[in-house]
């Protein structure tokens, strides 16, 4: 398409006469309720995870009824589109991450400083998802203690934003693009439920995302709301109505279906997440003037909280996640409810103050804009680099933040040889009489290269030993697999309570782990995520460590 000229397309569909749409504000307020829900309160709001998704869907739908629209004018420009959405994406971004860079100087400690400068650039390019799939293994940083976790799904957004338009405007050529357009949503859904690119990659890969938007693209192309039902019931106008009003009634019960009974353990994104992406299209079709749309998703506390959505998800996660950080994953219920109140307070300042003033202005401000994100970029790299130091940069901080680079795992050096007792397998360096005894997975065992340096200060004047196998806690069984460790560790602490050397025993582990565990008691299970099965659990520990 030639900007200059503007030149009209013909998209041969019927475009919608698209308008502001106070419903879909307030299916933007479920979509971040519910992610924040799940941020907080997961037990309760235990599918939350997919207002993500309905933010997709909704994006999709927005940003291709306004091409479609403009396009069909001839006043659609590519270069105001991309000016519009840096003034739409940037203002309340970067006081956000301006804001996560400043506590991350005063809070962190270098090597968290680092990944966050990292996180940052990576943010500003929007490419955080794939930097984020990067990171994804065993040695990774706990999701909660990433401040800028979040944005993956705002890279996703700005890339199909980046490439949609030029897409759309090439598929008009044809007489019906829709057609395309839903051969790339199918092959998409296809690479997601086939997990192509594995668990992680499924879920910040794009191609495995933009089905959810291009389901919101397609719905841009039903031509307005009435004209498409009197198509259906002719005359027959209460027809009609209970036809919209059974649409409306499907879409948010499937919503519900998927905030409230979906969790971590399903296998998400794939046919679950149809769930959402079906309900939210459904609810957008059904028009605005449906009970549900007009009265539920269009009062004014929804389109207010839709209104703020966008800053609010920029700034729940990382309210919730530096008080993680500095004071334990395990945050207060009194907690996390002021940050999410701080988040709303946050939101409503930056909407009313940072947002409406800067969304309607010209090419400079988007220019302006630019130069502030390479400014952001810059000054994470300098993080990320090691070139701006934390606050905490002392040397007992750097000490302590170099620890957790201590050792690979797994890797015993010469010292150490290998010891078989009762058909048990031991790690033992030193000569001493005096053994001591350590027990557990492989948490444990990433000490093991500081054990040996300890023992071989000592000139070998005490015997360190280790074994184990996951928790050292009898009688439980992990979900994932049929590998039994109960016979391990009971030979390990009969060792340690009947062998008269063995003064000292240390216990480790990855204790979180626990709860991907059932607590064994006879033939019945109990799940560790419950309260009779932890209680088993933590019974059991405490035996052992009163019979140590």
């Amino acid at each position: 398409m030639n900007n200059s000229q503007n030149t009209p397309i013909n998209f041969s569909v019927p475009l919608p006469d698209f308008q502001y749409r106070p419903d879909i504000d307030g299916l933007r307020a479920i979509a971040v309720t519910s992610v924040i829900g799940f941020h907080t309160f997961p037990n309760l709001i235990s599918g939350g995870f997919v207002g993500v998704d309905i933010f997709f869907v909704i994006s999709g739908f927005l940003i291709s009824s306004i091409i479609l629209k403009s396009s069909a004018t001839g006043s659609f420009s590519i270069l105001d589109f991309y000016s519009r959405r840096i003034r739409r994406i940037f203002p309340a971004l970067l006081l956000m991450l301006a804001t996560c860079l400043l506590a991350g100087w005063i809070l962190l400690f270098p090597d968290e400083l680092k990944q966050l400068g990292k996180h940052v650039l990576s943010a500003n390019f929007f490419v955080l998802n794939f930097t984020l799939w990067s990171e994804a293994g065993y040695f990774d940083t706990a999701s909660e203690l990433k401040p800028l976790l979040h944005l993956w799904s705002l890279s996703i957004e700005e890339q199909f934003y980046t490439l949609w338009p030029i897409t759309l405007l090439f598929f008009a050529r044809y007489k019906k693009p829709w057609i395309l357009i839903a051969a790339i949503t199918a092959i998409s859904f296809l690479l997601c439920v086939s997990e192509t690119f594995g668990k992680v990659g499924n879920f910040y890969m794009p191609l495995t995302r933009v089905w959810e938007l291009l389901c919101g693209g397609l719905l841009a192309f039903i031509p307005s709301q009435p004209d498409a039902v009197n198509g259906i019931a002719g005359k027959y106008p209460r027809l009609q109505r209970t036809l919209i009003e059974t649409l409306s009634l499907i879409g948010i019960t499937l919503l519900c279906v998927a905030i409230f009974t979906l969790n971590g353990k399903t296998k998400f994104p794939g046919w679950a997440a149809l769930f959402p992406v079906l309900g939210t299209v459904i609810l957008i079709a059904a028009g605005p003037t449906t009970l549900i749309n007009r009265y539920l998703l269009g009062n004014c506390f929804f389109v207010f909280i839709g209104l703020i959505s966008y800053p609010l998800y920029l700034w729940h996660w990382p309210l919730l996640s530096f008080p993680k950080i500095t004071d334990g994953l395990t945050l207060s219920a009194e907690v996390k409810v002021i940050a999410v109140f701080m988040a709303i307070i946050f939101a409503t300042l930056t909407y009313q103050f940072v947002e409406k003033p800067l969304r309607h202005k010209g090419n400079i401000a988007s220019i302006a804009l630019l130069l502030a994100a390479l400014l952001t970029a810059g000054i994470g790299s300098l993080f990320f680099t090691g070139f701006i130091h934390p606050r905490h940069a002392d040397a007992l901080a750097q000490k302590i933040a170099a620890a957790t680079q201590d050792g690979a795992f797994g890797s015993p050096t010469s010292q150490t040889i290998g010891v078989l007792i009762d058909n048990q397998e031991y790690r033992s360096v030193g000569n001493g009489k005096k053994i001591t005894l350590y027990i557990g997975d492989s948490n444990m065992d990433q000490y093991w290269q500081g054990i040996e340096t300890l023992i071989h200060a000592s000139n070998g004047s005490r015997k360190a030993m280790l074994t184990g196998c996951r928790l050292p806690i009898l009688n439980l069984r992990h979900l994932g697999d049929d590998l039994d460790c109960n016979p391990t560790n009971s030979r390990a602490l009969l060792m340690a309570t009947s062998n008269p050397d063995v003064d000292t025993v240390v216990l480790g582990a990855q204790w979180r782990g626990t709860f991907s565990f059932q607590y064994q008691d006879g033939n019945q299970l109990y799940p560790m995520n419950t309260p009779e099965g932890l209680q088993k659990a933590m019974d059991q520990l405490t035996n052992t460590i009163k019979n140590l």
